[in-house]
């Protein structure tokens, strides 16, 4: 849970940031461990867990649910993904500014999760470049450069995928689309319940 994330920060934000980025980009898909995860409670988790942080920097931080929908991922890569992706705007986003995290329905069958920021944005050169690993616009020294391509690898790694929207001056719009699980129906559960018990041994065959 985001709790346990939380546990994580209680040391100073610049060294749990480096935390973020600290991650071999080769162990994500090793990592991924799938259930059923609902995107509006680790929204709605992660904007709680950045108040204090955005507060302190006078920004707005809000989030809007969308309709129930579950994907299926692992709970705690997502919650780095949205993590980075709201420390980032944090980050880059001054004073007095807004940012949002949103969760709507697709199309395709798919379910959207979106933070958007009112901060200083980016070029389009940078913009061709932020998924690469260890691309960085940071001094040397202050930073791995692989923020965002953990972002994108976890992203692909769930069977999404990501877009940027920016502009100089006007702010920027991460939005990440996951295929939606389908209801377990009660004879799929059975069926998967019986497969299981087989795997096991529950089960002799003549």
């Amino acid at each position: 849970s985001f709790d346990d994330l939380g546990d994580q920060i209680q040391a100073p934000l610049g060294e749990w940031r480096d935390g973020l980025e600290s991650v071999p980009l080769v162990r994500l898909a090793r990592e991924v461990r799938p259930e059923p995860v609902d995107l509006n409670a680790l929204g709605g988790d992660a904007v709680r867990l950045f108040e204090t942080t955005a507060a302190d920097k006078r920004l707005a931080l809000s989030f809007e649910a969308g309709p129930a929908a579950s994907i299926r991922g692992d709970a705690r890569m997502l919650q780095r993904m949205i993590a980075n992706l709201l420390d980032n705007a944090i980050k880059y986003t001054p004073a007095g500014g807004r940012i949002e995290v949103v969760v709507s329905t697709g199309v395709d069958r798919t379910i959207e999760i979106a933070v958007k920021d009112s901060g200083i944005g980016m070029s389009q050169e940078v913009k061709d470049h932020i998924f690469e690993p260890f691309y960085t616009t940071k001094e040397i020294g202050k930073g791995t450069g692989l923020g965002l391509s953990m972002v994108y690898g976890i992203v692909k790694n769930h069977g999404g995928y990501i877009t940027c929207s920016s502009e100089m001056g006007k702010g920027t719009i991460f939005t990440i689309y996951f295929p939606v699980v389908e209801p377990v129906t009660e004879k799929e559960a059975i069926s998967e319940d019986l497969e299981e018990e087989m795997l096991a041994g529950g089960f002799e065959t003549i």
